[in-house]
C-alpha cells in the first residue's frame, strides 16, 4: 500500500517539535547561572558564537560536549560522513515566506484615495514573514573522514604572544585605550586592573601588569565599552554589567586559546536566583551578540595581520 502524505498531521508534528524546543529553552535558561554550568555554557558559546541564542541553548542541552556542528550535507562537503545510527541534534531553522495582501492606498496626508466610482483604491503588497521549522545537525564526533584543521592553540603564560594579541585587541576597540601606572591614575588605588569610563568613553588599563593579565583586563573593558556605553548601561545594575563583561571576556579568551582556569562565576548563582527567565535570557542574548561581533572583528584583524606579515616576508 502506497504511503499517503497527511499535510495536517505533518503540520501538527512540526508545531509539537517547535513547542518542545521552546519548552527546553524556557527550562534551561535559569539553570545556566549555576556557577559550573555557566562556565561550561560559556566555553560552549566560544565554539558556536554564530548560532542564535535559542539554537545555542538547544545544542548545549542535547549535547554539551559538542565542539563543531554542521548539517548532513555540509559534513559531506567537508569530506566527512555522519556515522551510521547517529541521532541528529535538534535546532530551529528559519524559514522565510511571503504573504500577498491588498492594502488601502493613502495620500501624502494619510487620507484614503478613491477611484472614479467612489471606492477606496487598493494595491497588492508583498509582506515578508518568518517561520521556524525543526532541523538537525551533527557534532564532529558523530562523523568520520578528513581531519578538521585547528584555528588556535592554547596560550598559556606566553608573554610575547599575549603582547601580539593586545595589539589585535587594540584594533577592535570602539574607543581610545590608555595604559597608565598606579601613580598616574587614582582609580588603581582600589586594586583595580583597569576600567571603562562611560563619561569619557575610554578604556584605561594598568601598565605594570603582566602581558597576559593586561590582555585579559583589556578584553573585559572592551566588552564593557560595547555593552554599556551611554544609555545602554544606565538601567543595568552593577552585577549584571559585570556578569555580561566578564562572560564576554571569558568567551573571547577561550576563542583565542587563552588559559581561563582562573575565571570564577560563583557569585552568579545568588545574583540570578530570583530573576525572571526572560530577563536572564536577555542577559544571555547580550553576551552572545557582543561576543559574536568581537570574535568576528578579532578573526578579521588576525587575518589582516597574517596577510600583512606574508607580504612583508615576500
Amino acid at each position: 500500500m502506497a504511503y499517503k502524505f497527511n499535510k495536517e498531521a505533518a503540520a501538527r508534528k512540526r508545531a509539537e517539535q517547535v513547542n518542545e524546543g521552546i519548552k527546553i529553552i524556557e527550562e534551561e535558561v535559569p539553570r545556566f547561572f549555576q556557577s559550573e554550568k555557566w562556565k561550561n555554557y560559556l566555553c560552549f558559546v566560544s565554539k558556536f558564537h554564530k548560532y542564535s541564542i535559542n539554537n545555542t541553548i538547544l545544542i548545549f542541552h542535547q549535547r554539551p560536549d559538542a565542539s563543531m556542528v554542521a548539517g548532513y550535507q555540509n559534513w559531506k562537503k567537508m569530506g566527512r560522513t555522519v556515522n551510521k545510527g547517529e541521532k541528529g541534534i535538534m535546532i530551529f531553522v528559519p524559514t522565510p515566506y511571503k504573504v500577498h495582501m491588498q492594502e488601502k492606498l493613502k495620500d501624502q496626508n494619510g487620507n484614503p484615495v478613491f477611484d472614479e466610482n467612489g471606492d477606496e483604491k487598493t494595491e497588492k503588497k508583498e509582506i515578508k514573514k518568518m517561520a521556524f521549522r525543526i532541523g538537525h545537525v551533527f557534532d564532529v564526533k558523530q562523523t568520520s573522514g578528513d581531519p578538521i584543521p585547528q584555528l588556535t592553540s592554547p596560550l598559556v603564560g606566553d608573554e610575547e604572544l599575549s603582547s601580539k594579541y593586545i595589539q589585535l585587541a587594540e584594533k577592535i576597540t570602539r574607543c581610545p585605550i590608555f595604559f597608565k601606572d598606579k601613580e598616574q591614575d587614582l582609580h588603581f588605588e582600589t586594586g583595580a586592573f583597569g576600567y571603562y569610563s562611560v563619561t569619557r568613553d575610554c578604556i584605561v588599563v594598568r601598565s605594570d601588569l603582566s602581558e597576559m593579565q593586561k590582555l585579559k583586563t583589556l578584553l573585559h573593558e572592551i566588552a564593557h565599552s560595547y555593552l554599556h556605553s551611554g544609555k545602554e548601561g544606565e538601567h543595568k545594575e552593577k552585577e549584571q554589567r559585570e556578569c555580561e563583561a566578564e562572560s564576554t571576556a571569558f568567551i573571547l579568551c577561550r576563542h583565542l586559546g587563552i588559559d581561563t582556569s582562573e575565571y570564577s562565576f560563583g557569585y552568579l548563582a545568588s545574583w540570578a536566583e530570583n530573576k525572571d527567565a526572560n530577563f536572564l535570557k536577555g542577559v544571555l542574548s547580550n553576551i552572545s551578540a557582543v561576543s559574536n561581533t568581537l570574535i568576528e572583528k578579532l578573526d578579521q584583524a588576525m587575518y589582516e595581520t597574517s596577510e600583512k606579515n606574508q607580504d612583508n616576508a615576500g
